[in-house]
């Protein structure tokens, strides 16, 4: 398992192969994109039994009691040349994930470190040469899923390649079982 800014992380390969999802495009007028963000987006249930098992695989690593997961909602994106989404987190969740359907160059996902801000702003720690990384730029390529606590801040940069770019993302709740 891996970490950014001390918190779990994973980048991981996956047969993309055996996830299907049917789904609506939409434009979405704040980052000028196609989603089905707020449609009803059909997965077979072999997708998101493949999918929740990839995500128990990581969670395994950091979660010390018995528990469960939820698959709150998934959804596709399409990217088109200079197509972008600002920075934002994923509410209502504890984890959320991307899966790289389709692309032909970096990603250009970026997350942005939650305690950047408070470290910068106190005398002390700027006195004492406190470095915090401020953003951490995601390698993962087609055909990779990646694996990110949902409250950490988030964006897409715009498309470099006149190609479309499709992901497919989602939220997950963990429930500690009693």
């Amino acid at each position: 398992m891996d970490r950014i800014f001390g918190l779990p992380y994973c980048e991981m390969d996956i047969d993309i192969d055996k996830i299907s999802i049917e789904y609506e495009i939409e434009k979405r007028s704040s980052a000028y994109l196609q989603t089905s963000y707020n449609k009803e987006n059909v997965a077979s249930k072999e997708s998101l039994l493949y999918i929740l098992e990839k995500i128990k695989d990581f969670t395994e690593q950091f979660v010390n009691a018995p528990y469960t997961l939820e698959l709150k909602n998934i959804w596709a994106t399409e990217y088109d040349y200079k197509d972008f989404l600002e920075p934002h987190i994923h509410g209502n969740s504890d984890l959320s994930f991307v899966i790289f359907k389709k692309m032909q160059e970096r990603n250009r996902l970026t997350f942005f470190s939650p305690a950047y801000e408070l470290i910068q702003t106190r005398d002390f720690w700027l006195h004492e040469k406190v470095y915090a990384e401020r953003s951490f730029d995601c390698g993962a390529k087609q055909g990779q899923m990646v694996i990110f606590p949902s409250f950490v801040r988030h964006m897409v940069y715009p498309s470099q390649v006149n190609e479309k770019r499709i992901t497919y993302s989602g939220n997950v709740s963990i429930g500690i079982m009693e």
